[in-house]
Formats: C-alpha cells, structure tokens, sequence
C-alpha cells in the first residue's frame, strides 16, 4: 500500500509504505475530525485575534486549497523518578530608613524526590515541518488512536518517518525534563511558601519504556500577502490553529509608546507616594 503525495511544506515527493524495509508500519492513526470548511472558519477567527497583523491582511487573507496530511509522530510512555536539588527564596521587606524599604531574598537548600508517569509525550518524526509552527498546535488526541488501517489514508497525503526512534526517545527525554523541572520547581514553591527556585539540578531515572508511531491528521494551506506567502496548520482533531501572519510595524510601535507610558506613570507614581 502506497499514498503518494507532496509534501505542502519542502514540495518533495513523499511515499508512505504500510511497512517498508528499513521503516516499522504505524501502530496506530488517529482519524480526521475537522473538515476543511471547519478547518477554514477557525484560520479566519484565529487571524482576527492577531492584534499585531495588519487590518488590510486579515480583510484579504484566504487560505488556498487545503491539504489533508497524516503526519508522523512518536509518542512514549515513561515512569519518571527524579532526585533533585535547589535552592529556594521567601522574599521580605528590609526598612532601609526615611519610610522606605527594599526587598531581601532569604535563600534556603532542598533537595527530594519527585515521580511521576508520563503518558504520550509526542515527538514529531519529520524534519520537513517546522517544530515550532506544529508544537502550536498540539496537542493532540493520542489516547482515542485507532489500529492503523492502510484506507485511512485514502484521500490524503501521508509521509514516512525521517526521525528514527533513537533520535526521537532523545528528544523526547528534553521535552520531558523540562516538563519534570517546572513541577518540580512549582512542588518546592508550594511546600515551602516560597517565592523563588534557582540553582535547581534534577536526575531522572526512567523505567518501563514504551513507544508507539502513530499518524496524526493536520490541514496545511497557505495565503498571499504583498507578495508574500504565509503558510499556517490546523490540528485535524481539535481545530487548533496555527502559524505565521504578517505584522504591522505601525502596530507594534504604538504597542510598545503605550506599555512604556503605562511604566512611566507607574514609576511617577511610586516616586510621588
């Protein structure tokens, strides 16, 4: 079974074998649940909520022709235990004289252990896409997959994975580190009324590993502006959209006059109290 196609992104021929020689079949899909007329109506809500992007491009602004692609993706489960050390500060008001005061940050060490299961963390497993554009997106819905089954992907394009899993399962452990270290930071706050973390250094040790390659369904479509294309995604299951829109230099210099005059009139007023 073969879905020929092109990729909307790089233009290259992609082909997705159900199992080739040197590439493992999908353990799973997860079905389209967006159409493209929904798909359509949520880029146009999402382009007006762009506060930066000039008036005239989100008057103009019309997707071409969509693309349905079932991109790849790794997700793994893990069990996470991590050993970890900090530092933590409860801040407090220093009188420094003539009715005024400064703030001190009293610093204190911990250190513990912190477990938890991860469930799907997802990985893209292409280099065609970009990251961030698709991180925008997610996540997505890897509980409610289904068997892989070739007709899934008629109608649609579809590509085989680029990155391997060795290389995913690394990526994987970055993403999940830096998920372990905000909960860890947010338990040592928490535990000890605290206002700051720093200096925080956590080993993770991972046990009973397991990974699926799974298709997940994305729309692509693109729109013009002066001359100039601006490609966006839609997540196929939730509507979530994605992606780049022009901005207005005007609109980010008016921005920026009035968040500094708001600073400036707060510092008035403190200096004046």
């Amino acid at each position: 079974m073969q879905i020929a196609g092109e990729c909307p992104f790089c233009g290259s021929n992609q082909v997705m074998e159900e199992k080739g020689k040197d590439t493992l079949a999908p353990n799973g899909v997860c079905p389209f649940k967006i159409d493209k007329k929904l798909a359509g109506l949520n880029f146009f809500s999402w382009i007006k909520r762009k506060l930066f992007c000039p008036k005239e491009a989100k008057q103009k602004a019309k997707p071409d022709a969509f693309k349905g692609v079932y991109v790849p993706y790794w997700t793994f489960d893990t069990n996470t235990i991590s050993e970890y050390t900090a530092r933590y500060g409860k801040n407090r008001e220093e009188d420094i004289g003539d009715g005024k005061t400064k703030t001190v940050t009293d610093w204190h060490f911990t250190k513990g252990i912190y477990a938890e299961a991860i469930n799907d963390q997802a990985v893209i497993g292409t280099t065609n896409y970009p990251t961030k554009m698709f991180a925008s997106i997610e996540p997505f819905d890897t509980e409610n997959s289904v068997e892989y089954k070739p007709e899934y992907l008629a109608g649609f394009i579809s590509e085989r994975y680029s990155i391997g899993l060795k290389d995913a399962w690394e990526k994987a452990k970055c993403m999940i580190k830096t998920l372990l270290s905000k909960k860890i930071t947010q338990k040592i706050k928490n535990e000890n009324f605290a206002d700051r973390v720093d200096s925080l250094n956590v080993q993770t040790i991972h046990e009973n590993i397991t990974y699926k390659y799974l298709l997940l369904p994305v729309w692509i479509s693109s729109f013009q502006y002066k001359g100039k294309t601006y490609q966006f995604i839609v997540n196929g299951q939730t509507g979530k959209v994605g992606g780049k829109v022009p901005v207005s230099v005007l609109r980010v210099t008016v921005a920026a006059l009035i968040g500094l005059a708001i600073l400036i009139g707060i510092y008035l007023l403190k200096t004046h109290a």
